[in-house]
């Protein structure tokens, strides 16, 4: 696989940097809320997603390669999966993804202060198979096929 030059969708909780138990999600300076009933580590989880980063960078920013806006108006293009909490199953997948995001912050903060190469790589390692636990969950929440999947793996 060659890799290309795009845009990836970073999405960040603010937590990690001062503490309180706000989520932003950035590109260079843009923010935005969370009014839905979902966990917002699970949006995070969906944004994150390798789906959602090869469904924006085809068709919400036509594979640009410069910084896009990423404002409301960018947002509501991305197809969001539809979720109803008070079904056991939707509730299980939602609590999975968040618990998920729950992990990889976790491992995220343990990296910063690491500075054994070795231990570096392992937990390095663990967030790479925790972000393919999210992209398998996250293309189960679309129903993409076995075939769609390939594609979106390139």
């Amino acid at each position: 696989m060659n890799p290309t030059p795009h845009i990836k969708i970073i999405a960040m909780p603010s937590s990690i940097l001062d503490n309180k138990d706000e989520y932003i999600l950035l590109n260079t300076v843009n923010q935005l809320e969370n009014i839905s009933n979902l966990d917002t580590k699970f949006i995070l989880a969906i944004l994150n997603s390798k789906l959602i980063s090869w469904y924006a960078y085809r068709f919400i920013y036509s594979k640009a390669i410069m910084t896009m806006q990423f404002d409301n108006p960018t947002t509501s293009r991305i197809p969001m999966p539809s979720v109803d909490l008070t079904k056991k199953s939707d509730k299980e997948v939602h609590d999975k993804l968040v618990k998920l995001v729950d992990n990889i912050i976790a491992i995220n903060k343990k990296l910063v202060g690491e500075n054994n190469p070795n231990t570096k790589e392992i937990l390095e390692r663990q967030v790479r198979a925790l972000d393919g636990e999210i992209d398998r969950l996250v293309y189960g929440l679309y129903c993409l096929s076995d075939n769609e999947i390939r594609i979106v793996e390139g």
